[in-house]
């Protein structure tokens, strides 16, 4: 029993330390239509130096929790778009692909 409670209080300090996040929109495959406005977020009280990258380029001009889409007819087809942020001390990102018809 000591045992249990023990990695127990592990797993509650790890969950502390890491933080934990949640990301909007949940699911990692997004479609979305020219013209259409999509907001990307990441929700954390402990989550800091958001570093966004569309198609393996840094959006220097985006550096807070959210990005906001809205493509254009150009640029119709598949993206990938990654945020990679400081989770608590931890590195972290996450992954969207989008597919703009």
């Amino acid at each position: 029993m000591k045992n249990i409670v023990r990695i127990m209080v592990v797993l509650f300090l790890v969950a502390i330390l890491s933080g934990c996040y949640l990301v909007l929109p949940h699911d990692q495959n997004v479609q979305m239509s020219t013209y259409s406005l999509q907001v990307f977020v990441i929700c954390s009280d402990t989550a800091h130096g958001f570093q966004w990258y569309l198609d393996n380029e840094l959006m220097e001009d985006k550096a807070g929790n959210s990005f906001e889409y809205l493509p254009t007819h150009e640029q119709i087809g598949d993206h990938t778009l990654v945020v990679s942020f400081k989770d608590g001390e931890l590195p972290a990102y996450h992954t969207w692909y989008i597919h703009v018809y």
